[in-house]
């Protein structure tokens, strides 16, 4: 960035930040498989901007040199491959964003450049970028097939194999997929972690260190821990006892964890797993930034709800009324009303929260005012309601 503004100046710089935060944007919309967590965002932002920036300077050089993969476009490239991204999406996402560009250059250059010099101005920019396009094009194909080879050649590759066969279906032999994977998949009970970095970190051990720490918790006698790219690790951990999970996990900070229902066995395996993913697409949907692990079983509502943020936004306020406004009274209220809702016991309540009975009774009436309807109508739309605007408030 330093070299960019000494070139081509910071306004310029700042205009291709802003950019190339847009272009990530919509590239993950584009293609779903480049999301993940947000240190995975950044990482994709981060090569981005590196790639937007060494186009500029070019253009302002007015000279046609080979595009080279930056050092940020390399990791993102290596991150990808590790992810199982497949490269016909890479260089989709290539060709997408230059086109972008050069929509968003090409009208920027309309609102400085006098009509006189236009002609040529506009020639010098798809020129430049259609030759950036080539060469960088070439040099992402080298990449990623370098990384691909040096990655199918590891022992990782060959463990990764085994789980996507017991992920998709049941292995033929058990007991030959249990030795690939060094985890006994027959006779166990299971717990699936998913853990997701804040921010990007790129040579860091903290995901493992927490997936450790936080099966070591549930008793877990057995553990896989398998990086999905740098940012993102699926985590498993068995036992031939039954696990112990609530209550067992504790804070990771700069870390966001989602936890599978237990289940037995390869199929319970499997689909503990499942359920992790499912929860970690509701809590990245919402951008919950969170060190206190979120459980399926919390989230499983959201997951059949789908991510739709009008249909969510209006079903909060169909439900909950007033009693979804902001603020500390209100904030209360609605956590008397998730307390209350789980005993349906004013003095459980009332213990549970540490204040009177009587406050109870006074927060209840009032938020049957809120509601205009009683607190034992529509219980189950009323926890799904109260579930959706917590979610809403810690994202915010």
């Amino acid at each position: 960035m330093a070299d960019a503004i000494d070139v081509i100046g910071a306004e310029a710089v700042d205009w291709a930040i802003e950019k190339a935060y847009t272009l990530a944007e919509l590239v993950t919309e584009k293609y779903p498989a480049f999301r993940g967590g947000p240190a995975q965002f950044d990482t994709l932002r981060i090569a981005t901007e590196s790639t937007v920036l060494t186009g500029l300077v070019e253009i302002f050089d007015g000279k046609l040199v080979h595009w080279q993969v930056t050092p940020e476009a390399a990791f993102h490239i290596r991150d990808l491959v590790h992810r199982s991204i497949p490269q016909v999406d890479v260089l989709g996402a290539i060709r997408f964003s230059h086109a972008m560009l050069s929509d968003w250059l090409m009208e920027a250059c309309r609102g400085f450049v006098s009509p006189t010099e236009l002609a040529d101005h506009l020639h010098l920019i798809s020129r430049t970028l259609l030759f950036c396009l080539d060469t960088l094009s070439d040099d992402v194909t080298r990449t990623y097939q370098a990384e691909y080879e040096r990655y199918n050649k590891s022992p990782l590759a060959h463990r990764d194999e085994a789980l996507r066969s017991v992920l998709a279906s049941d292995p033929e032999d058990v007991d030959v997929a249990s030795s690939r994977l060094r985890y006994e998949l027959s006779g166990r009970h299971h717990v699936a972690v998913v853990l997701t970095r804040f921010e990007s970190r790129f040579d860091d051990d903290s995901l493992h260190s927490a997936a450790r720490r936080l099966l070591r918790d549930c008793r877990a006698e057995q553990m896989l821990l398998v990086p999905d790219g740098h940012s993102v690790l699926w985590g498993w951990g068995n036992s031939r006892s039954p696990l112990a999970v609530r209550g067992a996990l504790t804070e990771t900070p700069g870390i966001g964890v989602v936890v599978g229902t237990p289940a037995k066995n390869v199929t319970g395996f499997r689909q503990t797993h499942k359920d992790a993913l499912a929860a970690q697409r509701i809590v990245d949907f919402f951008g919950i930034r969170s060190h206190v692990p979120h459980y399926f079983s919390d989230l499983h509502l959201l997951t059949l709800l789908g991510p739709d943020q009008q249909k969510i936004n209006s079903f909060v306020q169909s439900e909950l009324r007033d009693l979804a406004e902001a603020g500390t009274s209100t904030a209360e209220l609605r956590a008397t009303l998730g307390i209350y809702l789980d005993n349906h016991s004013p003095q459980a309540t009332a213990n549970r929260m540490y204040i009177a009975r009587n406050t109870v009774a006074y927060r209840l009436r009032r938020i049957e005012e809120l509601l205009q309807r009683p607190v034992t109508e529509r219980q189950t739309e009323l926890r799904l309601a109260l579930l959706l605007r917590d979610c809403a408030t810690i994202s915010s």
